[in-house]
């Protein structure tokens, strides 16, 4: 009988034990970002990577009063976007510029024409970079008087850009050289007050990589 019921028993079954796969997680280091040469290699910020080719495109925006420490320069600010990485150094460029909305809306009066104009350039060292360019006048103009400003503006900045590279660009743009090249024609056809590069960005060539996500400012 205890035969039997032995025999009646089913054999339990065997236990499987999973490994658990073990994984190290890499720790991230702190890299601090360098100005250019054009900014005498100021430190600009601090940011994190695990691997320092992630930094290669990432993008920092600082205000060109954090910069240069004028107070007047305030209104523009300055993106770089990282080229290189040597030791815990992460190298920049210049990217792109934009004025304050809040600065270009006081440039804005009623009774007054504004002019918009956006145009593509090309450099002395071939590279593309895209201007958004505006124009204030001292009172309410034509709009052939317009078209003729606008082309005015185009005509300066594409001539001006062929004569320079990149990067000289870039400093005739934010040390406004550039606008005041663009004055004197526009000036014969309507009396021009005011004349700024709202925004430039440079084109894909124009810098080491791409655009990245934004790198905050530890």
């Amino acid at each position: 009988m205890a035969k039997k019921e032995k025999e009646g028993k089913k054999a339990a079954p065997k236990k499987i034990i999973k490994k658990k796969r073990v994984t190290v997680k890499k720790k991230k280091l702190v890299y601090t970002l360098v100005a250019p040469q054009e900014f005498n290699n100021i430190v600009i910020g601090k940011t994190f990577a695990k691997d320092p080719k992630a930094l290669i495109g990432r993008t920092i925006l600082v205000s060109m009063k954090d910069l240069t420490g004028k107070i007047r320069q305030r209104n523009r600010s300055i993106k770089f976007i990282v080229t290189d990485v040597k030791g815990e150094n992460a190298h920049t460029e210049i990217y792109e510029q934009t004025l304050s909305r809040n600065y270009l809306r006081r440039l804005t009066r009623r009774q007054r024409s504004k002019i918009d104009v956006i145009q593509d350039v090309v450099t002395k060292d071939r590279k593309k970079v895209r201007l958004k360019t505006v124009a204030f006048t001292g009172y309410k103009i034509t709009k052939l008087q317009q078209t003729l400003i606008r082309k005015a503006i185009i005509d300066s900045n594409s001539r001006e850009a062929r004569k320079m590279s990149y990067i000289y660009l870039m400093q005739a743009i934010i040390e406004g050289k550039l606008s005041n090249a663009a004055l004197g024609p526009s000036k014969k056809i309507a009396p021009i007050r005011k004349i700024e590069i709202r925004n430039t960005k440079a084109s894909r060539d124009a810098v080491s990589r791409a655009e990245a996500p934004e790198t905050k400012n530890e």
